[in-house]
């Protein structure tokens, strides 16, 4: 799971960054990525990946 904490980290600072110039498309791959990934609630809830998530929407 280590693994996958270090790509969680590197997915969301690629979303946090917000650049306007990332395609929709490779959000969603992103996206899609961390719906792909087998994490522990535990662990995404640590990282806040949700809240991340959330502010894709406004």
């Amino acid at each position: 799971e280590d693994n996958g904490v270090a790509e969680v980290l590197r997915i969301q600072g690629v979303l946090e960054k917000g650049d306007m110039h990332e395609s929709g498309e490779v959000v969603c791959g992103l996206l899609n990525k961390l719906r792909d990934m087998r994490l522990s609630y535990k662990t995404l809830e640590a990282r806040k990946i949700g809240i991340t998530v959330n502010a894709l929407k406004k």
